[in-house]
Protein backbone atom coordinates (compact mmCIF):
# COMPACT_ATOMS: atom_id res chain seq x y z
CA UNK A 1 0.00 0.00 0.00
CA UNK A 2 2.48 2.31 1.22
CA UNK A 3 5.18 3.44 -1.53
CA UNK A 4 6.90 7.01 -1.54
CA UNK A 5 7.70 8.34 2.06
CA UNK A 6 9.64 11.44 3.39
CA UNK A 7 9.96 10.69 7.34
CA UNK A 8 10.91 13.66 9.87
CA UNK A 9 12.72 12.50 12.73
CA UNK A 10 14.12 15.51 15.10
CA UNK A 11 16.32 14.71 17.59
CA UNK A 12 18.04 11.67 15.83
CA UNK A 13 20.55 9.53 17.98
CA UNK A 14 21.79 7.30 16.01
CA UNK A 15 24.52 6.45 13.62
CA UNK A 16 25.17 6.46 10.04
CA UNK A 17 28.09 3.51 10.41
CA UNK A 18 25.82 1.63 7.93
CA UNK A 19 24.92 4.16 4.96
CA UNK A 20 27.20 5.52 1.70
CA UNK A 21 28.30 9.09 2.19
CA UNK A 22 26.83 11.89 -0.42
CA UNK A 23 28.13 14.61 -1.75
CA UNK A 24 27.69 17.23 1.53
CA UNK A 25 25.40 20.20 1.02
CA UNK A 26 25.80 23.19 3.99
CA UNK A 27 24.82 22.16 7.16
CA UNK A 28 23.52 18.86 6.25
CA UNK A 29 24.95 15.32 5.74
CA UNK A 30 23.84 13.45 2.81
CA UNK A 31 23.86 9.50 2.65
CA UNK A 32 22.31 6.41 1.15
CA UNK A 33 20.67 3.47 2.88
CA UNK A 34 20.94 0.33 1.18
CA UNK A 35 19.04 -2.82 2.46
CA UNK A 36 21.64 -4.98 1.56
CA UNK A 37 24.24 -4.79 -1.13
CA UNK A 38 22.21 -6.81 -3.61
CA UNK A 39 19.63 -3.72 -3.68
CA UNK A 40 19.67 -0.84 -6.33
CA UNK A 41 16.81 1.08 -4.10
CA UNK A 42 18.15 3.06 -1.71
CA UNK A 43 16.64 5.62 0.99
CA UNK A 44 17.88 9.45 0.96
CA UNK A 45 18.90 10.39 4.13
CA UNK A 46 19.42 13.92 5.16
CA UNK A 47 20.71 15.26 8.54
CA UNK A 48 20.76 18.34 10.28
CA UNK A 49 23.89 18.86 11.82
CA UNK A 50 22.58 22.08 13.95
CA UNK A 51 19.22 20.77 14.94
CA UNK A 52 20.17 17.31 14.66
CA UNK A 53 16.75 16.72 12.53
CA UNK A 54 17.36 13.19 10.54
CA UNK A 55 14.92 13.36 7.10
CA UNK A 56 14.42 10.30 5.25
CA UNK A 57 12.86 10.06 1.73
CA UNK A 58 12.46 7.37 -0.73
CA UNK A 59 10.03 3.78 -1.82
CA UNK A 60 10.21 2.28 1.22
CA UNK A 61 7.93 -0.98 -0.38
CA UNK A 62 10.84 -0.61 -3.36
CA UNK A 63 13.44 -0.52 -0.55
CA UNK A 64 11.94 -3.34 1.46
CA UNK A 65 11.80 -6.00 -2.32
CA UNK A 66 15.58 -4.75 -2.94
CA UNK A 67 14.52 -3.58 -6.52
CA UNK A 68 13.23 -0.36 -8.33
CA UNK A 69 10.95 -2.78 -10.84
CA UNK A 70 9.13 -4.74 -8.47
CA UNK A 71 5.74 -4.59 -8.67
CA UNK A 72 4.68 -5.76 -5.50
CA UNK A 73 2.51 -4.21 -3.06
CA UNK A 74 3.54 -3.52 0.47
CA UNK A 75 1.56 -5.21 3.42
CA UNK A 76 1.24 -4.12 7.13
CA UNK A 77 3.74 -7.14 7.87
CA UNK A 78 6.44 -5.84 5.28
CA UNK A 79 5.97 -2.19 6.37
CA UNK A 80 6.97 -3.23 9.78
CA UNK A 81 9.44 -5.30 9.14
CA UNK A 82 10.84 -3.14 6.66
CA UNK A 83 11.02 0.04 9.41
CA UNK A 84 12.03 -2.06 11.76
CA UNK A 85 15.29 -2.71 9.59
CA UNK A 86 15.61 0.49 9.10
CA UNK A 87 15.87 1.71 12.66
CA UNK A 88 18.38 -1.32 13.28
CA UNK A 89 20.59 0.16 10.44
CA UNK A 90 20.30 3.55 12.06
CA UNK A 91 20.97 2.02 15.59
CA UNK A 92 18.08 4.06 17.16
CA UNK A 93 15.10 1.92 18.36
CA UNK A 94 11.93 0.96 16.84
CA UNK A 95 10.52 3.19 18.83
CA UNK A 96 12.53 6.52 18.23
CA UNK A 97 11.79 5.95 14.60
CA UNK A 98 8.29 5.39 15.38
CA UNK A 99 7.89 8.92 17.06
CA UNK A 100 8.81 10.15 12.90
CA UNK A 101 6.80 13.08 11.57
CA UNK A 102 5.57 11.84 8.14
CA UNK A 103 5.20 15.42 5.55
CA UNK A 104 4.54 13.33 2.53
CA UNK A 105 3.01 9.78 2.06
CA UNK A 106 2.06 7.90 -1.33
CA UNK A 107 -0.89 5.03 -1.35
CA UNK A 108 -0.45 2.83 -4.26
CA UNK A 109 -1.70 -0.39 -5.86
CA UNK A 110 -0.54 -2.78 -8.74
CA UNK A 111 -3.47 -4.16 -10.28
CA UNK A 112 -3.74 -6.98 -12.17
CA UNK A 113 -6.31 -6.32 -15.29
CA UNK A 114 -8.48 -8.48 -17.73
CA UNK A 115 -7.46 -6.10 -20.14
CA UNK A 116 -4.99 -3.89 -21.47
CA UNK A 117 -3.96 -0.77 -18.96
CA UNK A 118 -3.88 1.16 -21.82
CA UNK A 119 -7.79 0.91 -21.62
CA UNK A 120 -7.77 2.92 -18.73
CA UNK A 121 -4.88 5.37 -19.38
CA UNK A 122 -6.41 6.38 -22.24
CA UNK A 123 -9.91 7.13 -21.29
CA UNK A 124 -9.12 8.69 -17.84
CA UNK A 125 -10.07 12.42 -18.31
CA UNK A 126 -10.62 13.63 -14.62
CA UNK A 127 -9.47 13.14 -10.82
CA UNK A 128 -11.47 15.52 -8.71
CA UNK A 129 -10.45 19.25 -10.19
CA UNK A 130 -7.28 18.52 -10.37
CA UNK A 131 -5.21 19.58 -13.57
CA UNK A 132 -3.94 17.04 -15.60
CA UNK A 133 -0.94 15.71 -17.65
CA UNK A 134 -1.10 12.88 -20.01
CA UNK A 135 2.29 11.75 -21.48
CA UNK A 136 3.53 8.43 -23.21
CA UNK A 137 0.77 6.56 -21.93
CA UNK A 138 0.79 7.17 -18.04
CA UNK A 139 -2.07 10.24 -16.47
CA UNK A 140 -0.90 12.52 -13.86
CA UNK A 141 -2.70 15.17 -11.80
CA UNK A 142 -1.34 17.88 -10.09
CA UNK A 143 -2.59 20.79 -7.76
CA UNK A 144 -1.59 24.32 -8.69
CA UNK A 145 -1.24 26.93 -5.74
CA UNK A 146 -3.44 29.39 -7.69
CA UNK A 147 -2.42 32.00 -4.90
CA UNK A 148 1.22 31.73 -5.97
CA UNK A 149 0.55 32.10 -9.44
CA UNK A 150 -0.73 35.11 -9.04
CA UNK A 151 1.99 36.72 -7.03
CA UNK A 152 4.21 36.21 -9.84
CA UNK A 153 5.03 37.04 -13.13
CA UNK A 154 3.58 35.66 -16.02
CA UNK A 155 6.43 34.05 -17.30
CA UNK A 156 6.97 31.87 -14.04
CA UNK A 157 3.52 31.35 -13.28
CA UNK A 158 2.03 27.57 -13.37
CA UNK A 159 6.17 27.32 -12.53
CA UNK A 160 4.90 25.10 -9.08
CA UNK A 161 2.63 21.88 -8.94
CA UNK A 162 2.22 19.49 -6.62
CA UNK A 163 1.95 15.79 -7.95
CA UNK A 164 -1.53 14.10 -5.86
CA UNK A 165 -2.31 10.92 -8.45
CA UNK A 166 -0.90 8.99 -11.11
CA UNK A 167 -1.97 6.11 -13.13
CA UNK A 168 0.18 4.01 -15.61
CA UNK A 169 1.15 1.25 -16.84
CA UNK A 170 2.94 -0.73 -14.53
CA UNK A 171 4.41 -3.47 -16.93
CA UNK A 172 5.46 -1.14 -19.21
CA UNK A 173 7.46 1.18 -16.73
CA UNK A 174 9.33 -2.30 -15.81
CA UNK A 175 10.17 -3.53 -19.22
CA UNK A 176 11.70 -0.32 -19.66
CA UNK A 177 14.07 -1.33 -16.95
CA UNK A 178 16.40 -3.97 -16.85
CA UNK A 179 16.86 -5.45 -13.35
CA UNK A 180 15.34 -8.89 -12.85
CA UNK A 181 12.41 -8.99 -10.48
CA UNK A 182 12.82 -10.58 -7.04
CA UNK A 183 10.73 -13.91 -7.79
CA UNK A 184 8.61 -14.69 -4.25
CA UNK A 185 5.24 -16.35 -4.20
CA UNK A 186 3.33 -12.89 -4.41
CA UNK A 187 5.89 -11.55 -7.36
CA UNK A 188 5.34 -14.91 -9.89
CA UNK A 189 1.22 -14.02 -8.83
CA UNK A 190 1.48 -10.42 -10.05
CA UNK A 191 3.90 -11.69 -12.97
CA UNK A 192 0.91 -13.85 -14.26
CA UNK A 193 -1.13 -10.83 -15.55
CA UNK A 194 -0.90 -9.90 -18.41
CA UNK A 195 -1.58 -5.97 -17.46
CA UNK A 196 -0.82 -4.59 -14.55
CA UNK A 197 -2.67 -0.70 -13.83
CA UNK A 198 -0.54 1.15 -11.38
CA UNK A 199 -3.08 3.72 -9.06
CA UNK A 200 -1.17 6.09 -6.85
CA UNK A 201 -2.43 8.69 -4.71
CA UNK A 202 -0.26 11.19 -2.69
CA UNK A 203 -1.10 12.37 0.57
CA UNK A 204 1.30 15.60 0.32
CA UNK A 205 1.63 17.06 3.35
CA UNK A 206 0.72 16.53 7.68
CA UNK A 207 -2.28 18.65 6.98
CA UNK A 208 -3.99 16.36 3.98
CA UNK A 209 -3.40 14.04 6.96
CA UNK A 210 -5.88 15.10 8.86
CA UNK A 211 -8.11 15.86 5.67
CA UNK A 212 -8.55 12.59 5.01
CA UNK A 213 -9.66 12.53 8.88
CA UNK A 214 -6.99 10.20 9.43
CA UNK A 215 -4.72 12.79 11.43
CA UNK A 216 -2.99 10.45 13.39
CA UNK A 217 -1.17 8.86 10.72
CA UNK A 218 1.03 11.50 9.75
CA UNK A 219 3.22 9.60 12.80
CA UNK A 220 5.13 6.80 11.40
CA UNK A 221 3.57 4.97 14.69
CA UNK A 222 0.16 5.71 14.14
CA UNK A 223 0.58 5.00 10.47
CA UNK A 224 1.53 1.06 10.96
CA UNK A 225 -0.81 0.87 13.71
CA UNK A 226 -4.26 2.17 11.47
CA UNK A 227 -2.23 0.34 8.29
CA UNK A 228 -6.08 -1.13 7.30
CA UNK A 229 -7.53 2.03 7.17
CA UNK A 230 -5.40 3.13 4.25
CA UNK A 231 -7.36 0.85 1.80
CA UNK A 232 -10.51 3.08 2.58
CA UNK A 233 -8.97 6.13 2.12
CA UNK A 234 -7.35 4.97 -1.56
CA UNK A 235 -10.54 3.64 -2.40
CA UNK A 236 -12.62 6.92 -1.60
CA UNK A 237 -9.73 8.60 -3.78
CA UNK A 238 -10.14 6.24 -6.92
CA UNK A 239 -13.88 7.01 -6.49
CA UNK A 240 -13.17 10.59 -7.79
CA UNK A 241 -11.78 8.98 -11.16
CA UNK A 242 -13.53 9.88 -14.19
CA UNK A 243 -13.29 7.72 -17.41
CA UNK A 244 -15.28 8.67 -20.81
CA UNK A 245 -14.40 6.52 -23.92
CA UNK A 246 -13.38 7.91 -27.05
CA UNK A 247 -15.93 7.67 -30.10
CA UNK A 248 -13.30 7.21 -33.10
CA UNK A 249 -13.93 5.16 -35.15
CA UNK A 250 -10.25 4.22 -35.87
CA UNK A 251 -9.49 4.09 -32.50
CA UNK A 252 -7.54 1.28 -30.82
CA UNK A 253 -9.17 1.64 -27.86
CA UNK A 254 -13.10 0.69 -29.33
CA UNK A 255 -12.84 -2.85 -27.88
CA UNK A 256 -16.43 -2.63 -26.70
CA UNK A 257 -18.70 -3.49 -29.37
CA UNK A 258 -21.57 -1.58 -28.32
CA UNK A 259 -18.96 1.70 -28.75
CA UNK A 260 -18.19 0.71 -32.17
CA UNK A 261 -22.22 0.66 -32.95
CA UNK A 262 -22.58 3.94 -31.35
CA UNK A 263 -19.59 5.27 -34.44
CA UNK A 264 -21.98 3.15 -36.87
CA UNK A 265 -25.05 4.89 -36.42
CA UNK A 266 -23.46 8.06 -36.16
CA UNK A 267 -22.25 7.80 -39.50
CA UNK A 268 -25.89 6.31 -40.87
CA UNK A 269 -26.94 10.49 -40.48
CA UNK A 270 -24.81 11.57 -42.64
CA UNK A 271 -27.43 13.12 -45.26
CA UNK A 272 -28.34 15.08 -42.38
CA UNK A 273 -25.06 16.42 -41.07
CA UNK A 274 -24.46 17.07 -45.05
CA UNK A 275 -28.24 19.40 -44.68
CA UNK A 276 -26.45 21.13 -42.12
CA UNK A 277 -24.70 23.01 -44.12
CA UNK A 278 -27.52 24.54 -45.62
CA UNK A 279 -29.32 24.88 -42.49
CA UNK A 280 -30.07 28.50 -42.86
CA UNK A 281 -31.61 27.98 -45.99
CA UNK A 282 -34.35 25.67 -44.81
CA UNK A 283 -37.75 26.83 -43.55
CA UNK A 284 -38.91 27.38 -39.83
CA UNK A 285 -40.66 23.95 -39.87
CA UNK A 286 -37.41 21.72 -41.16
CA UNK A 287 -35.57 23.51 -38.97
CA UNK A 288 -37.17 22.56 -36.59
CA UNK A 289 -37.18 18.63 -37.54
CA UNK A 290 -33.48 18.71 -37.98
CA UNK A 291 -33.21 19.97 -34.38
CA UNK A 292 -35.15 17.03 -32.89
CA UNK A 293 -33.27 15.06 -35.35
CA UNK A 294 -30.26 16.27 -33.83
CA UNK A 295 -31.32 15.67 -30.33
CA UNK A 296 -32.18 12.21 -30.98
CA UNK A 297 -29.19 11.61 -32.07
CA UNK A 298 -27.10 13.20 -29.18
CA UNK A 299 -29.12 11.78 -26.67
CA UNK A 300 -28.61 8.33 -27.83
CA UNK A 301 -25.00 8.66 -28.40
CA UNK A 302 -24.15 10.44 -25.02
CA UNK A 303 -26.51 8.21 -22.89
CA UNK A 304 -25.25 4.96 -24.47
CA UNK A 305 -21.36 6.29 -24.16
CA UNK A 306 -22.18 7.26 -20.05
CA UNK A 307 -23.30 3.64 -19.95
CA UNK A 308 -19.83 2.54 -21.52
CA UNK A 309 -18.00 4.78 -19.44
CA UNK A 310 -19.94 3.54 -16.11
CA UNK A 311 -19.03 -0.32 -17.49
CA UNK A 312 -15.60 0.49 -17.49
CA UNK A 313 -15.51 1.75 -14.29
CA UNK A 314 -17.30 -1.49 -12.48
CA UNK A 315 -14.93 -3.87 -14.83
CA UNK A 316 -12.24 -1.83 -13.18
CA UNK A 317 -13.29 -2.04 -9.89
CA UNK A 318 -14.00 -5.50 -10.20
CA UNK A 319 -10.20 -6.09 -10.68
CA UNK A 320 -9.46 -4.40 -7.78
CA UNK A 321 -12.20 -6.37 -6.18
CA UNK A 322 -10.50 -9.57 -6.86
CA UNK A 323 -6.42 -8.35 -6.22
CA UNK A 324 -8.01 -7.23 -2.85
CA UNK A 325 -9.77 -10.30 -1.90
CA UNK A 326 -6.63 -12.10 -3.05
CA UNK A 327 -4.30 -10.01 -0.89
CA UNK A 328 -7.02 -11.05 1.97
CA UNK A 329 -6.64 -14.54 1.83
CA UNK A 330 -3.39 -15.42 0.46
CA UNK A 331 -1.21 -13.12 1.60
CA UNK A 332 -2.70 -11.96 4.77
CA UNK A 333 -3.35 -8.12 4.12
CA UNK A 334 -5.28 -6.56 7.19
CA UNK A 335 -7.55 -4.06 5.59
CA UNK A 336 -9.86 -2.96 7.96
CA UNK A 337 -13.56 -2.94 7.42
CA UNK A 338 -13.59 -4.40 3.97
CA UNK A 339 -17.05 -4.63 3.03
CA UNK A 340 -16.82 -0.47 3.61
CA UNK A 341 -14.03 -0.46 1.02
CA UNK A 342 -16.11 -2.49 -1.67
CA UNK A 343 -18.96 -0.36 -1.34
CA UNK A 344 -16.99 2.82 -2.16
CA UNK A 345 -15.18 0.65 -5.23
CA UNK A 346 -18.46 0.37 -6.71
CA UNK A 347 -20.37 3.09 -5.46
CA UNK A 348 -23.26 0.86 -3.99
CA UNK A 349 -23.37 -2.64 -2.40
CA UNK A 350 -23.24 -4.88 -5.64
CA UNK A 351 -21.89 -3.81 -9.13
CA UNK A 352 -25.05 -4.60 -10.72
CA UNK A 353 -26.89 -2.45 -9.04
CA UNK A 354 -24.39 0.15 -10.56
CA UNK A 355 -24.63 -1.39 -14.31
CA UNK A 356 -28.56 -1.34 -13.78
CA UNK A 357 -28.60 2.49 -12.80
CA UNK A 358 -26.75 3.18 -16.22
CA UNK A 359 -29.73 0.50 -18.21
CA UNK A 360 -32.35 1.91 -16.69
CA UNK A 361 -31.28 5.29 -17.81
CA UNK A 362 -30.94 4.32 -21.82
CA UNK A 363 -34.54 2.85 -21.25
CA UNK A 364 -35.77 6.30 -19.78
CA UNK A 365 -34.23 7.63 -23.09
CA UNK A 366 -36.00 5.40 -25.72
CA UNK A 367 -39.41 5.77 -23.54
CA UNK A 368 -38.93 10.00 -24.23
CA UNK A 369 -37.98 9.49 -27.88
CA UNK A 370 -40.92 7.42 -28.61
CA UNK A 371 -43.51 9.73 -27.50
CA UNK A 372 -41.70 12.02 -30.79
CA UNK A 373 -42.70 11.04 -33.95
CA UNK A 374 -40.15 12.89 -34.74
CA UNK A 375 -37.64 10.97 -33.24
CA UNK A 376 -39.64 7.59 -33.61
CA UNK A 377 -37.09 6.30 -36.25
CA UNK A 378 -33.99 6.99 -33.59
CA UNK A 379 -35.87 5.03 -31.14
CA UNK A 380 -36.32 2.11 -33.41
CA UNK A 381 -32.96 2.52 -34.22
CA UNK A 382 -32.26 2.37 -30.30
CA UNK A 383 -32.94 -1.41 -30.09
CA UNK A 384 -30.66 -2.26 -32.60
CA UNK A 385 -27.84 -1.29 -30.58
CA UNK A 386 -28.46 -1.32 -27.49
Amino acid sequence: MIDNIKISLNGFTGSFDNCSLRPNAKEWENYFLYRSNKSNAPLALGYHIPSHRLNIRGSIRKWYFEDTSSTQDLSIQQAKEAFEEVAELLLISFEELRQGHITQCELGLNIPLRSSASVFTSTLVAYSTYDIEQRDGSVTFYRKDRYRDKERSSHKRNAWKQKVACIYDKLAEVESKSTTRKKDKQASVVAKAKNILRIEFIIPNRQAFKTHKIGHCSILGGLLDSYGCLYEVWAKEYKKLFFQPHLDRNSPYLANEAERDIVAHLEKQEQLFLALGHFNDLSVQAKAQVKAQLQSIISLATHRSSQNAASRKVGLSLDVYRYLSSGRKDFGWNIENFPLVTRTLFGSSLSKQALNITRSRINKVKREMSRNNKGKKYADSLDNIA
